[in-house]
């Protein structure tokens, strides 16, 4: 498995080739033996190689510092205007919050060699764009670091559709181990995600195919002793009552029961037929321990895949399933309304305007589990209507993080939001034999911890134009 600092002579040769192209006034060989892991000396030595091979490489100095330059025999000459060489700017800060992985290292080599075709004065604009633009990651970063050779095994799957061999940590810390075949990796909340499906992995085939031969050879067995006896039983009767004729029939039996019960033997081998690719699923780039991009084990991706398909009619990063698609409808109240009015949340939404200000929002999906997370990111200001299992899970959410503390003190109350209902001061568990429930009535008893609408905290400045932070998306 390929790991960084650790390549063999001809891979860090061919990685040095690679390194240079692009580059056409050169590039410094200690930041190439800085990005191999090995030694300046080591690289002249791969660069004296490549001569050898019939590359043609200069030698020179940067700044006074060894370089060398790849002479290539065209060089495309694409010319990129001032706004287009801000915008490119713009899109590799974003992905500033995968500082350290692949993908990072790749944006910034880009960069790198676009700025080779500026002239010096776009190149001392082009350093001054950073203060020009800047994005500011909401919710937190994933941390990568370490993953870089599991990154690169999971990045060469995805590019060239070879199956890797992995080990996995799940939410609740068992480590799993097997074989995906990564379809997509999907950038979500400043995370890395793969989707792809589960592959049989061939020692797994071969244990159950010697499990099923194991079983099919006792079966065979078990037969031939049944016959036996048969045989043996026949043979005794047939001699004490002395009649050739009888003898002679259970010799027939003996050699027709053999063969009958050899029978499962021929058929063995239909009975190991190379097992599917399971259904789709989503692994966190983090959470993988190890990988290893094999080496001939292509894999086939399914006819008709389309990432968006496998998306749509879901809530975020969680893979539309078999599960019947379910009608979300969601109140906002008219503090938040035009915020909600401004996003495409989903592609399926529809809004509803209210005669108050308040707005209705309408869209189908699959899985509930990020919708509840979503709903309580609005805090006061979202109210879950449909389906009614979004109602109790929200419900239930809410009244889980209002026993975690102590009740409000009556002497010095919080100031309270604006609520969609303010006549509402606990919002109720639903009841089966209530419909009213799955509205969330506020006339509708509760047997459970209300939650007050005085013990809620007031939106901050920076939370005026969106959700609150009360809860996070439930990532996989």
């Amino acid at each position: 498995m390929y790991k960084r600092g650790d390549l063999n002579h001809v891979s860090r040769t061919l990685r040095v080739l690679d390194e240079l192209r692009g580059f056409r006034r050169g590039r410094l060989l200690s930041e190439i033996a800085s990005q191999l892991g090995a030694s300046e000396r080591t690289i002249r030595r791969d660069v004296a190689d490549l001569r050898s091979a019939g590359f043609e490489i200069e030698s020179l100095t940067i700044g006074g510092r060894a370089a060398a330059r790849l002479v290539e025999k065209t060089y495309s000459n694409i010319a990129i205007t001032r706004r287009e060489r801000y915008t490119l700017l713009a899109i590799g800060s974003l992905f500033d919050v995968l500082r350290g992985t692949p993908l990072w290292e790749d944006v910034r080599s880009l960069q790198a060699k676009l700025a080779q075709r500026m002239s010096p004065e776009e190149r001392e604009e082009h350093a001054t764009f950073g203060e020009r633009f800047a994005y500011v990651p909401d919710g937190g970063t994933k941390a990568y670091d370490g993953k870089e050779d599991v990154l690169d095994a999971l990045l060469t799957g995805v590019l060239s559709r070879r199956t890797v061999r992995f080990a996995y940590r799940d939410a609740r810390g068992r480590v799993r181990k097997g074989r995906i075949a990564p379809y997509t990796m999907v950038l979500y909340k400043h995370g890395l995600y793969v989707i792809g499906s589960r592959v049989r992995d061939p020692s797994e085939q071969a244990e159950k195919t010697e499990q099923a031969d194991k079983a099919v050879d006792k079966a065979v067995d078990k037969a031939v002793d049944k016959a036996d006896k048969v045989v043996a039983t026949t043979a005794a009767t047939a001699a004490a009552i002395d009649n050739p004729a009888a003898a002679a029939a259970n010799a027939s039996v003996a050699g027709a029961n053999p063969g009958a019960a050899s029978a499962p033997i021929a058929d063995k081998a239909s009975k190991t037929p190379t097992e599917p690719i399971v259904p789709i699923v989503v692994y966190a780039v983090e959470r993988f321990t190890e990988a290893e991009a094999l080496r001939n084990t292509p894999f086939a991706v399914p006819a008709g895949f389309k990432i968006a398909d496998v998306l749509n009619g879901a809530f975020g990063i969680h893979v539309a399933t078999d599960t019947p698609l379910q009608r979300v409808v969601i109140e906002f109240s008219a503090a938040k309304a035009p915020f909600v009015r401004a996003r495409i949340w989903h592609p399926t939404q529809t809004f509803e305007e209210l005669v108050d200000g308040r707005v209705r929002l309408t869209f189908t999906c699959a899985n509930l589990i990020p919708v509840v997370s979503w709903v309580l990111e609005w805090g006061p200001h979202a109210k879950a209507l449909e389906p009614p299992q979004l109602v109790a899970d929200v419900i239930a959410e809410l009244d889980a993080a209002r026993r975690a503390y102590p009740p409000a003190s009556p002497a010095s109350p919080a100031a309270a939001p604006a609520s969609l209902d303010p006549a509402a001061a606990t919002i109720p568990a639903p009841s089966p034999a209530s419909p009213e429930a799955t509205t969330m009535s506020p006339t509708t008893a509760s047997t459970d911890v209300p939650i007050s609408a005085a013990s809620i905290e007031p939106l901050t400045p920076t939370q005026a134009d969106g959700p609150t932070k009360s809860a996070s998306p439930a990532g996989p």
